[in-house]
Parts: structure tokens; sequence; C-alpha cells
């Protein structure tokens, strides 16, 4: 059932894409089989072998232009050609957790032989199909073999969460996007430093409730289905340091590249130099992964460079700025909306002109900014004044202390809110090109 309804549910949008998630699936049962089978060298033949079959659609989709433009022909002298195609959604997504399941079988952390069908629900489960969680096989596969019974009191919970992830994505998510889209979309010179300022802070705003949302949905409509899947935010914005941010931000995406990488490369077991260079290099292959452009590089580059400075401050300097705990998430969540800039521009220059356009730019009339971006501003306020309490286990106990003819007709109430905020317009989630 799982197998046919995320087959529908990938092929909605491009059915000729529905050979990729099959594809890939396809690689990473056979060849986990085959070293399952395997000892030693052959086994690490097999991983490697595997590994780069699973990689070649990922490369041709996503970074054939950015490796011929930006890498061969300014070596050789080529001229520049554009070889586009539409990127397989969640080709990304399936291809890490495809990635997982491997080298957790190389690692001899997962080690059963299971069947493709157990395994095709695995790669397909369409919750977390299109932009995560990242799962590893442990997180999912038991599940898949043994499903419970769900009582009413987590339908009640699972249809809450997935009522909350909607909230932040068609209330917050895309109505921000309105004072975003002129920053990085249009003539920035026709803005003012206020639109500007806004549009920066309103990104940060937007890319957490468009993501946090979608991964709400999906732990929703995992648990309707009686599976647990993993959390993926945890009040990032919170956070005290870079160092908290990326355990709070996107967490099976940041495991997966400290378990799969930093760890790989020596981690926190070798010298100082080379656990930056290690850091550096980690942060700069997450950002590639986000997309081809050396925009993302850089954005990768700034957070490595971010933790760097942390780690050697605690090495060298651990009592040298230790502000209160709100001076420090106020300089963090500054650090990580500016960094945002470079993550969503086309380019490091037009990153630049942003920042430039921020000092350059005419202050306007108060009252007249706030009259135009009332509904904004009022929804980016709230969103930091409720940001602390986005926690599942708040909001179970929230749900708790309701009785549910309070709560029934609080639901209802909310949808109604949603369906006349989605009436006019709802964007793509933003992940949805990663």
């Amino acid at each position: 059932m799982i197998i046919i309804g995320s087959t529908f549910f990938y092929s909605y949008k491009r059915v000729e894409d529905i050979w990729i998630p099959f594809f890939l699936a396809m690689i990473g049962f056979y060849g986990g089989n085959l070293m399952l089978n395997q000892f030693h060298l052959k086994r690490k033949l097999s991983l490697i072998f595997t590994l780069i079959i699973l990689y070649l659609p990922l490369l041709f989709y996503k970074y054939k232009d950015f490796i011929y433009n930006d890498l061969i022909v300014p070596i050789f002298g080529l001229k520049e050609n554009l070889f586009y195609t539409n990127i397989p959604l969640g080709i990304s997504f399936i291809t890490f957790t495809v990635t997982s399941y491997l080298i957790d079988i190389y690692k001899e952390k997962f080690y059963r032989k299971i069947s493709l069908q157990t395994f095709l629900a695995y790669i397909l489960f369409f919750p977390q199909l299109i932009a995560g969680p990242i799962l590893r096989p442990n997180e999912l596969i038991p599940q898949l073999r043994t499903f419970q019974n769900v009582k009413l009191n987590k339908i009640v919970f699972a249809f809450s969460i997935f009522t909350v992830g909607i909230v932040k994505k068609v209330i917050f998510a895309d109505t921000i996007s309105k004072v975003v889209e002129p920053v990085f979309n249009s003539n920035i010179d026709n803005l003012n430093s206020l639109e500007i300022l806004i549009g920066i802070y309103g990104f940060a705003v937007q890319i957490y409730c468009d993501f946090c949302g979608y991964s709400d949905m999906a732990v929703g409509l995992g648990l309707m289905l009686g599976i647990n899947l993993p959390l993926n935010f945890l009040k990032p914005y919170t956070s005290k340091s870079l160092k908290d941010f990326w355990r709070k931000w996107h967490i099976t995406l940041s495991n997966f590249l400290k378990d799969y990488l930093y760890i790989p490369l020596g981690g926190n077991r070798v010298i100082l130099i080379n656990q930056i260079k290690n850091i550096c290099t980690t942060m700069i292959l997450g950002g590639l992964w986000h997309g081809a452009s050396w925009s993302f590089i850089f954005w990768g580059l700034l957070h490595g460079l971010g933790l760097s400075f942390l780690k050697i401050k605690e090495r060298f300097l651990p009592n040298v700025m230790n502000f209160h705990k709100y001076i420090n998430i106020f300089l963090t969540f500054n650090f990580v909306s500016f960094s945002w800039i470079f993550f969503r521009s086309s380019s490091i220059k037009e990153s630049l002109h942003i920042f430039e356009s921020i000092f350059k730019s005419q202050y306007p009339s108060l009252p007249i900014f706030f009259n135009n971006y009332s509904l904004e501003i009022i929804l980016i306020i709230f969103f930091f004044l409720t940001h602390p309490y986005d926690d599942h286990q708040k909001i179970d106990k929230f749900l708790k202390s309701l009785r549910i003819e309070i709560l029934v007709p609080f639901l209802i109430i909310i949808w109604l809110i949603i369906i006349s905020f989605s009436s006019t317009s709802s964007n793509a989630f933003i992940y949805f090109d990663f």
C-alpha cells in the first residue's frame, strides 16, 4: 500500500521522473545485499562501486552545469553552455537515505537481510520522500516490518502536528515571502533599507517555517500511519551558539554529515588545524549539497569558519566573550540570518550588492513602512514570540490540557484560516529544489 501510494505521490508532479527513486532503491538494495556476503577488501570495493553508481544521477541532474561552466570552462577555455534539465524531486534526500543504508551495512550497524518490498517502502515512504527527514535504516525499517495500531489520542496529536506544519507553511512562509522576493528577485535599488532588512529577516523566518512546516507534516502523517519519524528541528533560532544551531537545524542532515563525513575525515581525534580543516570541508560540502553554485559553497564556508572560530575560542580563550545567553542568541541569529543571504542569492556578487544596499539606501518614514508591511511584521513578531514553544512535547502537553469540545472547534477555526490564506496563492516548498 505504501509503495503504490508513494509512487502515485511522487509521480503527481512529473510522471517521467518516477524511475529515479526506483533506480536509486534498486542500486541500494542489490549493493547492500552484495556487501552482506562479503568481507574486508571486497566489501569496501563493493561499497565504493555502488556509491559511484548511486551518485551518477545526482551529479547529472544537479551538478553538470556547475562542473562544466565553473570548473571545466575556465581551465580549458571552452565556450559556456547550459544543459538545463529539471531536477527530480527529492533526488538529494533519496540519495542520502540510500547512502546511509549502504554505509550502515558496511559498518555493520545494520546487519540484516530484508525483502525488496520492505526496502522499497523504506525508500519511498511518502511523508519524507521529497524533503526528508533523512532516515537511517534502524529508524524506519523495523517499524515498517511491524506496524502498530494507532489509538485515537495519537491520531489527534498527529493531526495537530500536521496542522502546525501547514500553518507554518501557508500562513507564515508563503505570506512572508512577499517581503522576501523583492530583495532577491527584483531590482533591489528600488528598495529602502528597512525593506531590505525586513526581507533578510523575513527569509530567516520563511525558510524555517517552510522547511520545518514540511517536516512537521511528515511527522504528523507518519504518526497517523503508526510510524515515528525523527525530529528534524528543535527551536534553532533559540540557539546560543553556531554549534548549538547545527544541533537544532535540519538535525538529520547535520547527523548525516557528522557521522558519514566529519568523523571519517578524523573528526575531533586529530590536531586542531586538521579539526578546522575537517569542519570547513564538511560545511562546504554541506553547502554544495544544497545547490550547485559558488554562493552555496561560500555559505557553507562561512558556517565552517564560524564553527572553527568557536573551536579555537573554546581551546585558547574559554573565558573570553562569555555574554549573557540572550546576547548569544541575538548574535547567533544575526550571523545565521545574514549568512542566509548567500544561501538565497543567485550569486556571490548579488549577495554583496544586498549587503552594500543596506547602508546605501535611505530609511523611510516608520508610519508608512509599518502601514505597508503591517501583516508581515505582525507575523514575524508573532513567530519570534512563539518560537521558544515550538516543541512537539510542549504541543502534546498543551493538547492534553484542552477538552475535546474545545480542541475540535479550535482546529476547525485554524483550518478555516489556513484555507483563507491558501486560496490566494501557495508557493512550492523551498527544499523541493534541493
